[in-house]
């Protein structure tokens, strides 16, 4: 259970998070995980390209050390379906420039026909894909009994050193099966000569021993080797007021 907690923590965390409902099910206008954050900001009627229908306005906010423009992709769905039935198709979207500073932008998108005057709230959903994963994860200035490592999402929850010998518990967003280690010492990528592993694929969870045919010299770097990275899309879901 000490191994599981870190893990089952970071995963709901990289979840579309919503607050807890109430009785009165007030609206959500803002859902967030720990690293991203969507808000509406506006809808307005209009028309593009000779259809008469609204745009959504939804503010993005970064809330960890990623660019908010370069390093996630956005988009709403592609079809609304209010109270009544009626459903709003998506015809475009984009982000527009704005002032609200490096951390936030602001996106919008189109949907056709022109809402009715009866409905008086959509629920829409938001999805956010990060873009900033990478195969290859650095990790410097390690030494022995190092803890809660985080870099590029991968979680590193314990780092041991035993003379030539390197043990890691790891977790991570991207399945782990499959993944090498490399040891950087004196400018040079060295390779383990004997690698002993045990894989949970229920947790996504790594443990591993890594034997080197030298004693490991402290502070060192490794490099975490991802085999594949898998499409992580994060779903939101928010209320939106017509009026």
């Amino acid at each position: 259970m000490k191994l599981f907690f870190p893990l089952l923590l970071f995963l709901l965390l990289l979840s579309g998070c919503l607050g807890p409902s109430t009785p009165s099910r007030e609206l959500v206008q803002t859902a967030e995980n720990n690293r991203i954050q969507v808000q509406f900001d506006k809808i307005e009627e209009a028309e593009w390209e000779g259809n008469n229908g609204f745009f959504i306005y939804i503010l993005a906010t970064s809330l960890f050390d990623y660019h908010v423009d370069n390093d996630f992709l956005y988009r709403m769905g592609s079809t609304i379906i209010d109270q009544d039935g009626q459903t709003y198709k998506a015809l475009f979207s984009e982000t527009i420039e704005s002032d609200l500073g490096s951390d936030t932008i602001l996106f919008r998108q189109f949907y056709s026909p022109i809402l009715n005057d009866s409905i008086e709230t959509l629920s829409i959903d938001v999805f956010v894909k990060p873009t900033y994963y990478k195969r290859n994860v650095v990790f410097q200035d390690l030494e022995d009994d190092m803890s809660d490592l985080l870099t590029n999402d991968l979680y590193i929850q314990q780092v041991q050193v035993e003379n030539n010998q390197i043990h890691l518990n790891v977790f991570d967003v991207h399945n782990l099966n499959g993944l090498t280690v490399t040891l950087r010492q004196e400018n040079e990528d060295i390779f383990p000569a004997y690698t002993r592993t045990s894989y949970s694929q229920e947790t996504n969870q790594l443990t591993a021993s890594y034997e080197f045919t030298k004693a490991v010299t402290e502070p060192f770097t490794l490099t975490l080797n991802r085999l594949k990275l898998q499409d992580q899309i994060w779903h939101f879901t928010i209320d939106v007021p017509t009026n």
